[in-house]
């Protein structure tokens, strides 16, 4: 769905269309099943893949930009949410109502 500025496009389900989504677990398996970096600009949708259980456990290195629009949450649930699946913050760039995190496995 675009909204003007690229900064305002969110990811809209819908089986319309001919770009499939795949998880990111399927990404990984296409890719060995393990990954040194993942980079997440997801528009929304990170929260999603962050809630997965095992959603991150073969990623070694993340950055990723959220965005607190999708679930009215606080930077401070984004970092937590981050360490709970086992990274350590290397760096959080807090903005308005979005912010991007760097992290490593521990």
């Amino acid at each position: 769905e675009l909204l003007g500025d690229s900064n305002q496009t969110r990811i809209k389900s819908s089986d319309r269309g001919k770009i499939k989504m795949i998880s990111l677990e399927e990404a990984l398996e296409r890719s060995g099943g393990y990954t040194d970096l993942l980079k997440m600009d997801c528009e929304g949708s990170e929260w999603d893949i962050l809630k997965q259980k095992d959603s991150l456990k073969n990623v070694k290195n993340i950055t990723l930009e959220y965005h607190l629009w999708k679930n009215q949450q606080s930077h401070s649930f984004a970092k937590e949410l981050v360490k709970s699946k086992g990274f350590k913050i290397l760096r959080h760039k807090p903005s308005t109502d979005f912010g991007i995190i760097t992290a490593t496995r521990q």
